[in-house]
């Protein structure tokens, strides 16, 4: 194993159209890899050394181009649609490797009226693997009409491990005091909540197990941060399993 970031890049599958999709893996030289495709930019999975010696992985994902599947949430645009950013093929940069990280640049083109979005739009994703154990993303954009965007990643994690059960035994806590309010179809309405005394209150650590029931629908909230002095990095949350450590 290299004592070094690096990355490697392998094939994935192809598209109906005859497209090929690579896989890159990203790798620390600490023991830490992400695998990403360049179809979607999905994270297919982050191995991670816990504390019996062994290497599990992290993130939730297929082995399998084929088993990645477009959904949506009436009445909601939800993921920029049926065909979304996670279902476009992106192109991808590996960057030179650094001391302190290995990382892929992802850039895609979406066209003026995609999905019914204005504007031509440049969109890109940098994943970075730090000596630190970090997978840092950075997000950027350019377009040449007004038009709504919200980048963020949507892996699934479970800390024990892919194929190890639920994550109902995991600890979460998030340092935040409200959240964005939403109606039952959990549709932002534009205010926000406090969550002192309610069920989606993880300012102390919570139980999965315990909190999930008591959350709308059984999912979770867009969490507000408190906001940092300018500058200055602060937690958002923290997520522990009893049994990998």
């Amino acid at each position: 194993m290299s004592t070094h970031p690096s990355v490697t890049r392998s094939p994935f599958g192809r598209l109906p159209d005859g497209r090929s999709v690579e896989r890159f893996t990203l790798a620390n030289g600490k023991g830490v890899e992400c695998d990403i495709i360049t179809y979607g930019g999905i994270v297919t999975a982050l191995r991670v050394p816990v504390r019996d010696g062994k290497t599990i992985d992290v993130v939730l994902g297929f082995d399998r181009l084929e088993d990645y599947l477009a959904l949506n949430d009436a009445p909601n645009h939800l993921h920029g649609g049926p065909e979304g950013f996670d279902k476009r093929l992106w192109n991808a940069e590996p960057l030179l490797p650094s001391p302190d990280e290995a990382a892929l640049r992802l850039t895609y083109l979406s066209p003026d009226g995609e999905e019914g979005y204005p504007g031509n739009l440049l969109v890109e994703v940098t994943y970075a693997l730090t000596v630190r154990n970090e997978l840092v993303i950075r997000y950027g954009a350019e377009t040449d009409l007004a038009t709504p965007l919200s980048l963020t990643n949507h892996s699934y994690f479970n800390l024990a491990g892919e194929g190890s059960g639920n994550i109902l035994s995991q600890t979460l806590q998030v340092f935040s005091d409200e959240i964005a309010a939403t109606d039952d179809a959990m549709t932002l309405l534009g205010t926000k909540s406090a969550v002192a005394g309610q069920g989606n209150d993880f300012n102390h650590p919570r139980l999965l197990g315990e909190a999930i029931p008591h959350l709308l629908n059984h999912h979770g909230d867009n969490h507000f941060i408190r906001r940092p002095s300018p500058g200055e990095l602060v937690p958002a949350a923290i997520l522990t399993d009893p049994v990998s450590g």
